[in-house]
């Protein structure tokens, strides 16, 4: 198409110049649709990595794509939103799985229109509540695990296999708003990952 463009106004040094300009927008367009398209994936676990800390085996990982833009458009009518982390420790056995460890980390988010302050909500392994400006800074607290503690090392056995599943999903939080009707008008808002299972031999 490109091609038959340039064919159409050959001859002329202003118009050639005009097709130039015409290939190079183009080009960015198709880049940049690309490239929102990539980044508006499906929400997924990433970046998944055990580490020692001190006598406890801990896991890291983070969620992408968490903020989608329904649940921009909830938490902008003040409806808060839940973030539900499933996680699961288990040693494999010959005719069945041990699950050692099982735990939901729950992280909720809460937009204060009046004070124009996200209010951030946790509840594992203690109940605790902050306040941050904005999205970004609200997003590093409830995307990113950090030395979670999982079991102590000694609990392991060395030599057995070990399997550690992670899957996110987010809810409608609980909200003392009038409209319940609304509300349910967006239940179907929210979303599961995919389960990610990490493999290791301690």
């Amino acid at each position: 198409m490109l091609k038959r463009i340039c064919r159409l106004i050959k001859g002329d040094a202003s118009k050639k110049k005009s097709c130039s300009c015409l290939i190079i927008a183009l080009f960015f367009y198709l880049f940049f649709s690309f490239t929102c398209q990539a980044e508006s994936g499906p929400p997924e676990i990433k970046n998944v990595l055990l580490a020692q800390c001190q006598t406890e085996l801990c896991l890291n990982f983070s969620l992408n794509g968490g903020l989608t833009q329904n649940i921009e458009k909830i938490l902008q009518s003040g409806i808060p939103v839940k973030y539900i982390f499933e996680i699961s420790l288990k040693r494999k056995r010959l005719l069945w799985d041990d699950e050692l460890k099982h735990i939901e980390l729950i992280r909720t988010i809460l937009l204060d229109n009046i004070r124009n302050e996200y209010i951030l909500t946790f509840y594992y392994p203690t109940t605790r509540i902050i306040t941050v400006s904005n999205i970004d800074e609200a997003k590093q607290y409830l995307f990113y695990i950090k030395q979670l503690p999982l079991i102590p090392l000694k609990a392991l056995k060395k030599g057995d296999r070990y399997f550690i599943n992670i899957k996110a999903r987010a809810r409608k939080g609980e909200t003392s708003m009038p409209f319940g009707r609304l509300v349910k008008m967006f239940s179907s808002f929210g979303f599961s990952t995919k389960s990610y299972e990490i493999e290791f031999r301690y």
